[in-house]
This record gives C-alpha cells, structure tokens and sequence, in this order.
C-alpha cells in the first residue's frame, strides 16, 4: 500500500514539475500562475504584469500579448 502512495505522489510532482502556463491562462483564472512559459522561445522567464495585464519574458524580450493579437 505504502508504494501505490509513494509512485502517486511521484506522479503528482512529475506532472506539476510539466505545466507550463499562457497568460491567456492567467488572465481566465484570474489569479497568477506559474510558470509561464514564453510564446516565442518556450522560456519560464516571464513575468506577468497585473497592472498591465501582460507578461513579459526577459530572455528574448519580447512581451507576450503581442504574439497574441
């Protein structure tokens, strides 16, 4: 029994280590997540602005609504 548990929460942590988020993913939930991952060149260096409603990835530069429109 105490296997099962450990191999789900190795699963667990796997697939949470995998997701990767859009801002289009932040603006509908409505709450920050991270990480991010860049439209351009898939980094998880962005920040997502609230006041601006953006993000912006500081590895290529490039701020994310602007692939997006």
């Amino acid at each position: 029994m105490g296997k099962s548990k450990d191999q789900f929460l190795h699963l667990r942590q796997s697939r949470k280590e995998q997701r990767h988020y859009s801002v289009q993913d932040v603006i509908n939930a409505e709450i920050n997540l991270e990480p991010l991952e860049c439209v351009n060149c898939s980094s998880t260096e962005v920040t997502y602005h609230q006041y601006v409603g953006d993000a912006y990835c500081s590895d290529c530069g490039v701020w994310q609504g602007e692939s997006q429109v």
